[in-house]
């Protein structure tokens, strides 16, 4: 038996390639077999994987061209500079692309709204169809409902092609003349059509072009996740402000959808479509995100994002929305966090709690168990429990906000408001003070004083 070592020729760009390998994986939220590109490659650890994708470290061809070395050389540093991701532009482009698609998701919601009287999720295809056709007709024009239930019954909103009916090449055709006369429509309020759709036709293309948006939105969001995660964890970004805000608004988005009891009550996509809300589902459970709004409902926020208003639990768990006054951040995030499967919505629930009672409102529970409402400069609760008594079923207010409520509050008012806050609303003017507290002073007091300014 001949046994012989074979000496293999690295070549001088072998560096740049792997590079180029390894991020293009991580972009493309493939992290596993990204992080695997060195290791397979030359026995590298993921620390030395991490220094060349930060490039803190480059890998160079061995003169002889039989293997490569780490090098820190500053020289090799900056050469090799421009072959480094913008992963802050990546990520921001890639926010974009999500929130572009549920604001078509939203848009194309609210057109089908305008054709039909019904959810775009949840409505018999062919019963509607039977609302413009008898059974005689419906059997010559129920064609597009058939394709158009084909296409939402697929996990890709794809049908095959084969055929002398050619349907993907019908639905085409027929979506060109949809989208030709609704851009007329939106912009002129008329359109000079001579065949314009029919209502039917028009309810038929929302619904599958909703569908696609699903699958787009899907297939987008787990990937970037993935990306996002990778990025933050190993710090080549820095968390993008309100960026939980987008996240609650697609996972939501998609959430909406996977309910299995809706659908179009249609034979050729019925099963299909159940199928593909089970695996929607089942990977959005698979994210940290995902897993934490299925479990409570609503995505925990940072307070140093700045949100306009928001609600600061005993715990330190801060959630926040924007928008003006009239919006009623406080009582829809209250809501929000009552119709969520998280343990102050058992709490609630266990209490009573109703979103149609006044003292018996989730907002108004919230107050009454410690949480701290949150406007702009404003931070206030109801703090009038007893000195060295707990809480009560009957009387269920604490006496101080807790350590952790009062440093993050002192930390945003450090950021956002220099160092100053009041500890009353403003929505009727000030009445028990007309100065801020300063922050230094606040994180000085003793429990009395404490008491004596969030207790009034």
């Amino acid at each position: 038996m001949m046994e012989e070592t074979l000496h293999m020729k690295v070549g001088p760009l072998i560096g740049e390639q792997l590079l180029e390998i390894c991020q293009t994986n991580i972009s493309k939220g493939n992290i596993e077999y990204a992080m695997s590109v060195y290791p397979q490659a030359f026995g590298m650890t993921k620390e030395h994987a991490l220094m060349i994708l930060k490039n803190q470290a480059v890998v160079v061809t061995d003169e002889d061209g039989e293997g490569v070395h780490l090098t820190d050389w500053e020289n090799e540093i900056k050469a090799n500079a421009h072959n480094i991701f913008d992963w802050n532009t990546i990520i921001n482009e890639r926010i974009n692309n999500l929130k572009g698609f549920v604001k078509n998701i939203i848009d194309t919601e609210n057109k089908f709204n305008k054709y039909y009287n019904g959810s775009i999720r949840n409505y018999n295809m062919l019963e509607m169809m039977k609302r413009y056709y008898n059974d005689e007709e419906m059997k010559v024009m129920s064609g597009k409902a058939n394709i158009a239930a084909r296409i939402c019954g697929h996990p890709e909103c794809k049908i095959c092609d084969k055929g002398s009916s050619n349907p993907w090449s019908v639905w085409t055709r027929f979506e060109g003349q949809v989208e030709t006369y609704l851009a007329d429509i939106d912009e002129y309020e008329e359109s000079d059509m001579a065949y314009p759709p029919a209502k039917w036709e028009i309810i038929l293309y929302l619904t599958v072009r909703y569908n696609k948006l699903i699958r787009m939105l899907h297939k987008e969001y787990i990937n970037f996740e993935n990306t996002y995660m990778f990025l933050i964890e190993n710090d080549f970004i820095k968390k993008p402000l309100f960026i939980e805000t987008t996240i609650e608004n697609v996972i939501s988005t998609l959430i909406e959808f996977c309910d299995t009891g809706e659908g179009y009550y249609h034979p050729l996509c019925n099963e299909g479509l159940y199928n593909y809300k089970e695996t929607l589902y089942g990977d959005l459970l698979k994210t940290k995100y995902g897993k934490e709004f299925a479990q409570n409902g609503i995505i925990e926020k940072d307070i140093l994002d700045g949100y306009d208003a928001g609600w600061l639990s005993p715990d330190g768990e801060f959630y926040g929305g924007n928008g003006d006054t009239s919006s009623m951040i406080h009582m829809n995030i209250a809501e929000q966090i009552f119709k969520g499967n998280n343990v102050y919505a058992a709490r609630m629930n266990k209490d009573g709690v109703s979103i149609w009672s006044g003292i018996d409102s989730p907002e108004y529970w919230l107050e009454k168990h410690g949480w701290i409402k949150i406007h702009h400069e404003d931070c206030y609760g109801s703090f009038i429990g007893n000195r060295n008594e707990e809480p009560t079923p009957d009387y269920p207010y604490a006496y101080n906000p807790t350590d952790i409520q009062i440093k993050m509050i002192c930390d945003y008012a450090d950021k956002f408001y220099g160092g100053k806050f009041y500890t009353e609303a403003n929505a009727m003017g000030r009445i028990t003070h007309t100065e801020p507290y300063s922050t230094y002073a606040v994180r000085q007091m003793d429990e009395f004083k404490i008491h004596e300014i969030f207790g009034r």
